[in-house]
């Protein structure tokens, strides 16, 4: 999601209400923002918003389909077993996705140093 997405917006109720109704089935509904997580947008890639994804056993699937509560629903029950998933080079859960995770997240944690050693510290930037 992204918080000034109109589309984002507009399927936040849905989104709810979804997770209201898996709720009592163990069937977890996350949302994540994708500006405030970069580097998941990038293992995801992530192309345009909303975004919708399954992940079960290690597996991705990306949900291709209405917005509405009865049609997420239906795949997030059963769908997904149609849906082909990612293929390993592009799944988020594979060696190959936990690895792009490991490489876009060194510019993250230079930058979280940075601010430590700048801020908290009171080191100049020479």
């Amino acid at each position: 999601l992204a918080s000034r997405c109109v589309h984002c917006k507009a399927l936040e109720p849905v989104w709810e209400k979804l997770a209201g109704r898996l709720s009592d089935q163990m069937i977890k509904v996350a949302k994540i923002n994708g500006v405030e997580e970069p580097v998941l947008m990038s293992r995801f890639r992530v192309e345009g918003f909303p975004s919708i994804f399954h992940i079960k056993d290690g597996e991705t699937r990306q949900y291709i389909g209405g917005r509405s509560v009865h049609a997420l629903e239906l795949f997030a029950k059963s769908g997904w077993m149609k849906a082909e998933p990612l293929p390993f080079w592009r799944s988020p859960t594979s060696a190959a996705g936990q690895l792009l995770a490991v490489f876009l997240g060194v510019p993250t944690h230079i930058k979280t140093a940075y601010t430590y050693f700048k801020h908290d510290l009171g080191y100049s930037e020479v």
